[in-house]
C-alpha cells in the first residue's frame, strides 16, 4: 500500500521552460515542491511533439471534451491544426499519471491543454476545460488550476 499520494503539476508552474514563448512561469510553492521531489512535472504539449518556442494553442469549436469526441480542434493562433499532437501528449501524460497512481493534479490556467475551466478559444474567451484536465478528471484525479508568475525569458528575444 502506498503511503504517499502522487501529484502531477504543469511543468511550467515548476519553472520548466516549456511555455510557447519560452518564458519561465512559476509558482513558488510548486517550484519548492518540485525541488524536494514531491511532485511530478508534466507538459502535454512537449510530450506531444510541440516544441519550444511554438505558437500558443487554442480550442476551436468547444472544450477539451469536445476535442476528445472529435467535434472540436486544437489550433495555433495562426490556424494550424495541432489536435493530433495535443491529444498524443495528453494520452502520454494520462498514462504516466495512471502508472504513478496520481491522485491530484495542479495545472496551468488559461491553457488549451491544461486549463481546468479556463481553456481559451482564439478570441481568448474561456470555453471550458482543456484536454488534460478532462482526461485526468475522468481518471478520478482531483484537478485544480493555478496561474504562475511570469518571471523571465529563457529564450533569447528574436
Amino acid at each position: 500500500m502506498r503511503d504517499v499520494t502522487a501529484t502531477i503539476v504543469s511543468a511550467c508552474l515548476a519553472g520548466g521552460p516549456c511555455r510557447p514563448d519560452g518564458a519561465l512561469l512559476a509558482d513558488a510553492e510548486i517550484v519548492a515542491a518540485a525541488r524536494r521531489g514531491e511532485v511530478i512535472t508534466v507538459c502535454p504539449a512537449v510530450e506531444g511533439g510541440l516544441g519550444v518556442p511554438r505558437e500558443r494553442t487554442v480550442l476551436d469549436g468547444g472544450d477539451g471534451l469536445a476535442v476528445l469526441k472529435g467535434t472540436a480542434r486544437v489550433r495555433t493562433l495562426s490556424g494550424q491544426d495541432v489536435t493530433d499532437q495535443a491529444v498524443l501528449g495528453v494520452v502520454k501524460v494520462a498514462a504516466d499519471a495512471r502508472a504513478a497512481h496520481v491522485t491530484t493534479a495542479i495545472l496551468q490556467s488559461d491553457s488549451a491543454l491544461c486549463g481546468v475551466r479556463t481553456a481559451p478559444d482564439a478570441a481568448g474567451v474561456p470555453v471550458g476545460s482543456g484536454i488534460l484536465a478532462v482526461v485526468l478528471n475522468c481518471q478520478g484525479v482531483a484537478v485544480r488550476e493555478v496561474r504562475g508568475t511570469l518571471s523571465q525569458r529563457c529564450l533569447p528575444e528574436s
